[in-house]
């Protein structure tokens, strides 16, 4: 585990995840507190240890549920109609906060340090990161020792495959895939997200990970980031890099699009400027405020002492 206590250490790291040939490579998460790499369903389900065909019961009977309640849904997912109805449907749920086996990630990791820092300031944020290829190749090694069709492996799967994979789920360890929308929503675009989903609901998506990194130790190098990356980032830093990616444009603004994330972007800019240690007086907003200068750009101003 990597231990963050400031912007400046935490810039160092996100530039390493970035990659140096400017093609994604790395999936991250961020955090605002500790915990799991679990499911919303997940937690659910482990919390009333359940059978696997128990499982699956209560996670289609959510998905029936949420297909009568949001009819819309028929017209968000027809893009992806070639998908099974749950591959369809979980994203949308997902994204209105309906618990899915779907966990996020996203290929930036700057979007990913947003989600540790954004919230809970009294508790430390985490951020995650794994290389999807180490994953990809220890799925294949399985698929071969323990002959799964190689079918379930496609990034689209058809109706057939997908019952075989997760109805309900035997393989153990669990697999677990990397899932993108054929077409993402606008949030999903502006976050550069997707989804992992593993065979078991309520697997934990860390452990099958480092699963997969231990497997392929052997081919070790520097250039590769093997199992699960962890940084801890101090509660006490979190304003600070907030205050940061508002100035390189990574805030609710630009990862919500809509009026939705404008007033995201107003209350964590209030709050930055009541956390910040303030010495002094505040002078009234200035003509500035009324020229297009967003209010995360301008640094809050503070009475300096000489020595």
């Amino acid at each position: 585990m990597i231990e963050i206590g400031n912007w400046r250490a935490l810039l160092r790291q996100l530039s390493k995840l970035s990659g140096h040939s400017g093609i994604p490579r790395v999936l991250c998460r961020g955090q605002s507190e500790s915990g799991d790499l679990i499911s919303s369903l997940g937690r659910l389900l482990r919390s009333a240890e359940l059978s696997p065909d128990e499982n699956w019961r209560l996670e289609w009977m959510a998905v029936q549920e949420f297909r009568r309640k949001f009819p819309r849904w028929v017209r968000e997912t027809q893009r992806s109609r070639n998908l099974p109805l749950p591959l369809r449907l979980w994203p949308v749920m997902q994204h209105h906060g309906a618990p899915t086996r779907l966990l996020d990630w996203t290929w930036s990791p700057y979007v990913a340090a947003y989600y540790a820092v954004c919230k809970n300031f009294d508790c430390d944020g985490m951020l995650f990161a794994f290389e999807p290829a180490v994953l990809q190749r220890w799925i294949r090694r399985r698929a071969a020792a323990e002959r799964i069709p190689i079918t379930s492996l496609q990034r689209r799967f058809s109706t057939r495959d997908f019952y075989s994979m997760f109805v309900p789920a035997e393989l153990y360890p669990p697999l677990l895939y990397i899932f993108e929308p054929p077409v993402p929503s606008a949030r999903q675009a502006a976050q550069q997200g997707v989804f992992s989903i593993a065979t078991a609901a309520d697997a934990d998506h860390a452990e099958i990970i480092q699963l997969a990194g231990a497997a392929v130790e052997g081919k070790r190098s520097d250039d590769h980031l093997h199992g699960l990356l962890t940084i801890r980032i101090a509660a006490q830093a979190k304003p600070e890099i907030l205050h940061e990616l508002h100035a390189m444009n990574v805030g609710p603004h630009s990862l919500f699009p809509g009026p939705d994330g404008v007033g995201r972007h107003v209350l964590e800019t209030l709050e930055l400027m009541t956390r910040t240690p303030q010495t002094g007086s505040r002078k009234p907003p200035s003509e500035d405020s009324d020229r297009g200068i967003p209010m995360g750009s301008r640094p809050i101003a503070t009475t300096r002492k000489d020595p």
